[in-house]
Formats: structure tokens, C-alpha cells, sequence
């Protein structure tokens, strides 16, 4: 074995330990809307986005709560494929990196047949095309977040009295500062809920994950009755949820929905009432907003919750073979 080998194997061990180790920032914290595939109806999204493919309906504006501290020049809005629909970016540039023509009339912008209404076009707003942007790496990140986030054990809980859908925090690690909620499905299918409430104990979590378990490719269809209430309500508390829809095929609401929602695989769709948190789909089928700000939790940056003391001994022994390492590296400069 290497000895970046063994350092690659050390860091995984120290994870598990309780360790802290740096990750990549989640992307569901740096925009707004991540669609992998077919962005086919959203009513407006207010941060900024990352998109497959636009398809033709009705235009929609984007990018309107983007904070004025960002230049207009920047890029706020990416379009990898097709856009077949005219749009309007209130603050910052786009982004696009399809085939079809682009163009300018005067202050009008024009991609194929479809006009991009900048509003910041006096102060350097333009279209920008094929440069260095990743698109995969914004797509791909979907799919690894929601597998990592997927594989986190519960430490909160989620139950149903009477009407109402409560949730739980439980004993959260102090490190980490994260709760995790492993539910299935139908429990957010019940059919005479009529309120989501959140319980955090006493407790200030950094991050609260909601994982939402089902058969592979399975649709979610959640009542119109349901209200989020209380602090699950609340910005500064909302903004810290994730709604992980790992194996969804569908996930249809019918009701405003506080959190950002994951589902790397899944077609969105929302008919009830606004986003209220950053959303990444495979495809997006909304009549609502998409709403910031942007999910401010810490998932992709932390570290698995601190470790049973009968799992102690083993982490002792992690750290003697870290020692061990870092000796070999010295011995070897």
C-alpha cells in the first residue's frame, strides 16, 4: 500500500471516530435550484440555479432575491442544454452552454428564438458562453450527497398523535451538531394529518436531515391538509432542514413545503404552495416559487456522529496507526 494510500485509509477511519475532516461545501448551499434533466414548470426561483435543460412553457423570472453584494456580471443563472423558453434574470448573468444561436438586439438578449430579459444589463449583466463551468460536478454532487446523507443512522425520531406529524430531536452529537431522521414514506402519506410540527429538545442543531425511505423508484404523494407549524415554520430553523428523498422516482406535494428538498432521481412536482429552501431534482414540475435562501446546514461538512465507547478502543488504535504514519512521512522527507 502507498503511503497516500494509507493516508486516504486513515482519514475514512478518523471519520468514523469523530474526527474532523474537510469535505466539498454542499452544493445545495451554493444555488437556489439544481434540475439534472428538464426544468418544465416553476413560477419563479429567487436564488441562483444550475440547469440541464429548460423546456418550452411559460417564462418564469429568476435569481430575484440574489443579494446586491453579487456583480451583475457574474453568473447567477447556468443552462447546460436547451433553453426553450424566455426567462428573466433580475440579478447577475447567464450562463449558457447549449448550441442554440445567441444573440443581441440593442439591450434584448436571445437565445434561439427565446428572449432573455437582464435586468442588469447597464451595469455589465451579459450571456456568457462555454467557459470552465462543471456542470457535472454540480449534477453528480446531487447524487453523492443524498447517498451520504442516506447512509447516516437515526438519532432523532418521528411519530404520529392524532392529527399531527411530530419530529423529535434526539441525542445529537456535540461535534457534528446534526439530527438525523431515518422515516418512511408513508408516514408523510397519511391521509388526515393536518399539522408538521418540530420538537428540538433543547437542543441547537448545526444541521437536521430527514431521510425518506421507500421502494426503489417509489412515488411520494402527500396530502393537501398538512400545515408546517411552529418552528418548523420558522427561516432560521427551516433553513436547516433537508428533506432527503434518496430512491424517490416521484415526489408530488400539494402543500407549501419548509426545507430543501434532495431527490438526485426524482421529478418534483408542487401544487399547493412555495418551496421554502433550495431544491436539487432530476426534473422540476411546479406551479409554485422556489424560495430563499439557500439550505444553510452543515451535512456535507460534517463529521458521522461520535462513536459508542465500545468503539473507543478502536479509535485509540486509529490514532497509534495515524502516529505511526505520520512517522514513516517524516522518516521518508
Amino acid at each position: 500500500m502507498t503511503t497516500l494510500n494509507r493516508i486516504g485509509s486513515l482519514i475514512t477511519l478518523l471519520s468514523a471516530c469523530g474526527v474532523a475532516t474537510t469535505q466539498a461545501q454542499s452544493v445545495l448551499s451554493q444555488y437556489d435550484v439544481i434540475v439534472s434533466g428538464e426544468l418544465r414548470n416553476v413560477s419563479e426561483f429567487e436564488g441562483p440555479g444550475v440547469i440541464h435543460t429548460i423546456t418550452s412553457g411559460n417564462n418564469f423570472n429568476t435569481a430575484t432575491r440574489v443579494p446586491s453584494t453579487v456583480s451583475q456580471s457574474s453568473d447567477t443563472v447556468y443552462v447546460q442544454s436547451a433553453l426553450n423558453r424566455s426567462i428573466s434574470i433580475q440579478r447577475g448573468s447567464l450562463y449558457y452552454a447549449g448550441s442554440q444561436t445567441v444573440h443581441q438586439n440593442a439591450n434584448q438578449f436571445f437565445v434561439g428564438g427565446n428572449i432573455i430579459n437582464i435586468q442588469g444589463y447597464n451595469q455589465g449583466a451579459t450571456i456568457h458562453q462555454p467557459g470552465t463551468f462543471n456542470f457535472s460536478s454540480v449534477f453528480d454532487g446531487l447524487t453523492t450527497e443524498s447517498t451520504t446523507y442516506g447512509g447516516y443512522a437515526a438519532n432523532s425520531t418521528a411519530s404520529i398523535s392524532g392529527n399531527n406529524l411530530n419530529f423529535k430531536v434526539g441525542a445529537i452529537s456535540p461535534i457534528s451538531k446534526i439530527a438525523v431522521f431515518n422515516i418512511d414514506k408513508t408516514l408523510l402519506e397519511t391521509g388526515n394529518l393536518s399539522q408538521i410540527n418540530l420538537d428540538l429538545s433543547g437542543k441547537n442543531p448545526k444541521s437536521i436531515i430527514i431521510n425518506v425511505s421507500g421502494a426503489s423508484g417509489y412515488t411520494l404523494n402527500t396530502p393537501g391538509g398538512a400545515n408546517f407549524v411552529g418552528i418548523f415554520a420558522d427561516k432560521t430553523i427551516s433553513t436547516k432542514v433537508l428533506w432527503n428523498f434518496q430512491s424517490a422516482g416521484a415526489v408530488n406535494l400539494r402543500q407549501s413545503w419548509y426545507g430543501s428538498i434532495l431527490a438526485p432521481s426524482a421529478t418534483l412536482q408542487d401544487s399547493g404552495g412555495a418551496l421554502e429552501g433550495s431544491v436539487g431534482v432530476k426534473n422540476l414540475d411546479v406551479s409554485v416559487e422556489v424560495h430563499y435562501p439557500l439550505w444553510t446546514g452543515t451535512g456535507y461538512n460534517i463529521t458521522p456522529p461520535i462513536p459508542e465507547p465500545s468503539s473507543y478502543a478502536a479509535c485509540f488504535a486509529v490514532g497509534l496507526l495515524g502516529f505511526g504514519v505520520a512517522r514513516r512521512i517524516c522518516r521518508q522527507a
